[in-house]
């Protein structure tokens, strides 16, 4: 096994860990339930569905895609409407542009 593949992988771990603690204290700050097995499901779906858009459709329109599904992801598993997933989903983005400018080794999100 390579090394850019060992390396490649902790990233995506910690990226994975990160991301989930931030969703897990989003989460909290607007009122919702669920432990960490909710927000690391959050963490690991939201980057497969955004990925998976983004590679598929590209540039901006696959982002774009892929920033709804994940949003219906975060509707779907935290039971909650589109307006408190896009507020959800603003406070998670703002967390992760702040852990990004703290630790910009660690690609989060």
């Amino acid at each position: 096994m390579s090394l850019q593949v060992v390396g490649s992988a902790v990233v995506f771990v910690v990226g994975l860990v990160v991301t989930t603690v931030i969703i897990y204290v989003a989460t909290h700050l607007m009122g919702e339930g669920g432990g960490w097995g909710r927000a690391f499901l959050a963490a690991l779906v939201g980057y497969v569905v955004y990925y998976v858009f983004h590679f598929i459709v590209g540039g901006f329109l696959g982002a774009l895609i892929g920033f709804l599904v994940w949003l219906w992801v975060l509707r779907s598993i935290y039971r909650v409407g589109w307006l408190r997933a896009f507020i959800t989903a603003v406070i998670i983005a703002v967390f992760i542009f702040i852990v990004g400018l703290v630790l910009p080794v660690v690609h989060v999100g």
